[in-house]
């Protein structure tokens, strides 16, 4: 059976060593994302390209709330153009995270 690692810690040593274990999830993931879609400033044609469609695609400048025909809010094309939005908006923090920036928010869990 599995000891717990926070035993025998006190609380601030406990919610240290968690504090440094999210920031190497975080590191790793930010690689993870530069790996993938580059670095800002120094990104290939084919991600600037791919970067670009997502943009477009979730259309970051368009209005969230759908609505049909008959004018009604459709809840369904909105809930989806939502969680496009929120997409692209964390594949952009997560590419654009620095280590040490206070306003960093780790939506990883």
């Amino acid at each position: 059976m599995p000891t717990d690692p926070r035993e025998g810690l006190t609380d601030e040593q406990a919610n240290e060593a968690e504090r440094l274990a999210q920031l190497k999830r975080m590191r790793e993931l930010h690689e993870a994302f530069e790996n993938v879609f580059g670095r800002p400033g120094s990104r290939t044609v084919e991600q600037t390209r791919v970067l670009e469609y997502l943009a477009k695609y979730v259309g970051n400048a368009r209005e969230g709330i759908k609505f049909d025909g008959a004018g009604a809010v459709d809840p369904y094309r909105t809930i989806a153009s939502v969680g496009q939005r929120a997409m692209l908006a964390e594949i952009w923090h997560r590419i654009n995270w620095q280590e040490g920036v206070s306003s960093n928010v780790d939506t990883s869990g």
